[in-house]
């Protein structure tokens, strides 16, 4: 794990509760984009966006949708999209997402 996203997981430790002291450096990207979008603040999440980058965030959260089975919560779906839109067009970029949910490239 990059260094910048082990600040950000021990910064917001709490949410990763479940996970041992010697495993969070064992943690894979997916597990924190999803724990961040999940149960972050805005600052966190922000955060996220800066450390990976917004197609990698964006990449990760689509494929995870297009699974049969997800950990995001079915009532923040929609407000996990919204903000993911939002956080793109601050930043004035915008994603083409392709079947299954792949993000092809930024638009």
């Amino acid at each position: 794990m990059q260094p910048s996203l082990y600040r950000l997981v021990k910064e917001n430790r709490l949410l990763f509760w479940s996970v041992g002291e010697e495993n969070l450096r064992n943690l894979n990207e997916n597990s924190v984009v999803e724990t961040i979008l999940n149960f972050g603040d805005l600052n966190s999440v922000r955060k996220l966006f800066d450390i990976l980058g917004t197609e990698k965030v964006a990449d990760i959260f689509y494929f995870h949708q297009s699974q049969k089975r997800t950990n995001y919560f079915p009532y923040k779906k929609s407000l996990k999209k919204a903000a993911l839109r939002l956080m793109l067009f601050s930043s004035n970029e915008s994603i083409c997402v392709g079947k299954k949910g792949k993000v092809e490239r930024l638009c």
